[in-house]
């Protein structure tokens, strides 16, 4: 299994607020960015507190907690009570004519050089997995794990579905869909929240 991250590693930015504005509109991404301004120092106290022994929400460090509380109030104040179709639909277009061109000029060769010797290709991001999904058949993944959207009634929450996959999340998710036998033989990642992936495999690539 050869498991790659997706913002800054395959691509050259950061995917998550592009793909919110590609649904959204300028506007909503406004008002989200103003709710975030709000929030940011009782986002930022929260992170700190989640530093106390026991605490069940110490997850990674405060700035990717911080950064966390962030994303999660931009996708409310984006995609709260849009439909999973309607989503899903932007998601495909989005992946298609945006995303694809922030590929870092070597994304396509590592993944086919992996695929050509007969690794099994994980992609594993923070970013949202429905906005992930179409690079299944676009880049050839066999798996993609993301953060998940919370959905009730065919209609975003904008919450996210339990942890965000990033850090030791992110180890656990891949390791929940390795076969019995199999091992994390290559990782490709660019920040604090891939160090964990990167430390279990037996190669790991820092991208910088």
């Amino acid at each position: 299994m050869v498991v790659f991250d997706l913002d800054g590693t395959l691509t050259k930015t950061d995917i998550s607020v592009p793909f919110l504005r590609f649904i959204a509109g300028d506007w909503s991404m406004c008002r989200g960015l103003l709710s975030a301004g709000v929030w940011a120092m009782p986002d930022l106290k929260r992170a700190l507190a989640a530093e106390r022994p026991g605490s069940q929400k110490r997850v990674g460090s405060v700035r990717g907690r911080w950064e966390t509380l962030l994303h999660e109030r931009l996708v409310g104040q984006t995609l709260r009570g849009k439909s999973r179709s309607d989503i899903e639909t932007s998601a495909e277009h989005f992946a298609h004519t945006t995303l694809t061109k922030v590929l870092r000029p070597d994304a396509r060769t590592h993944l086919n050089s992996h695929a050509e010797e007969g690794h099994r290709l994980v992609l594993a991001s923070a970013s949202l997995a429905v906005c992930l999904e179409p690079l299944v058949e676009i880049l050839g993944f066999d798996i993609v794990l993301g953060t998940r959207l919370e959905f009730r009634d065919g209609l975003a929450t904008g919450r996210f579905e339990g942890l965000p996959c990033w850090g030791d999340e992110k180890l656990r998710r891949v390791r929940e869909v390795m076969g019995p036998d199999e091992q994390i033989f290559h990782a490709y990642g660019d920040s604090r929240g891939d160090h964990a992936l990167l430390s279990a495999a037996q190669h790991s690539t820092l991208v910088r």
